[in-house]
C-alpha cells in the first residue's frame, strides 16, 4: 500500500464579495472648491487638451467642478437610498491537512481582501480584483507548501 501524502492540499478557492457595513464615503462629500483646489491646483495634472475638452463640455473648469460636486452629492444620496453599497472582495481557501490516512483537519486561509469597492462597479473590474485576490492567496498557499495550488477549482460567490 502506497503511503498517503503528508502535505496539505487545497481543492477549491472561493472568491467572495462581502458587504462592507462601515465604508468611508468621505470622497463623495465634496464641494466645487474641493474639485478645483487652490487657484485650480487640483487641475495641474490635467493636460491642456483634456482641459479644453472639459471647458468645451461645461463652459469652464469651475462649472465642471460644480457639476462634479453635484454628481458626488447625487451618488451619496443614491447610497443612502440603498441603490448601491460598498463591498470588499476576498479569496478564501479551505486546506485539507492530513492527520492520518483516514482523516484530515480542515483550515481556511484568505487573502487580505480589498475593501471600499462600489458594488455597481463594472463587472470586469470586479472580476479583475477577484483574480488579484486569488493570486495573492495562491502566494500564501505556496509559502505554506500546500499542494494543488495551480490546479484547484476557483469559484465565485
Amino acid at each position: 500500500m502506497q503511503e498517503e501524502s503528508k502535505k496539505a492540499i487545497v481543492t477549491k478557492i472561493i472568491v467572495k464579495r462581502i458587504y462592507d457595513d462601515g465604508p468611508d464615503l468621505s470622497y463623495l462629500d465634496t464641494t466645487p472648491e474641493y474639485h478645483y483646489g487652490t487657484d485650480g491646483s487640483n487641475w495641474s495634472h490635467v493636460s491642456e487638451e483634456d482641459r479644453q475638452k472639459i471647458i468645451d463640455q461645461y463652459g469652464s473648469i469651475w462649472e465642471a467642478c460644480i457639476a462634479y460636486a453635484e454628481r458626488d452629492k447625487e451618488r451619496l444620496e443614491a447610497f443612502n437610498r440603498d441603490a448601491w453599497n460598498m463591498i470588499g472582495i476576498r479569496a478564501i481557501a479551505t486546506i485539507h491537512i492530513p492527520i492520518n490516512y483516514n482523516s484530515t483537519n480542515l483550515q481556511t486561509i484568505s487573502s487580505g481582501g480589498l475593501w471600499g469597492i462600489e458594488s455597481d462597479s463594472d463587472e470586469k473590474y470586479l472580476k479583475d480584483i477577484g483574480k488579484e485576490q486569488v493570486e495573492e492567496l495562491k502566494g500564501y498557499l505556496r509559502t505554506l507548501c500546500v499542494e494543488n495550488v495551480d490546479d484547484c477549482e476557483i469559484e465565485e460567490h
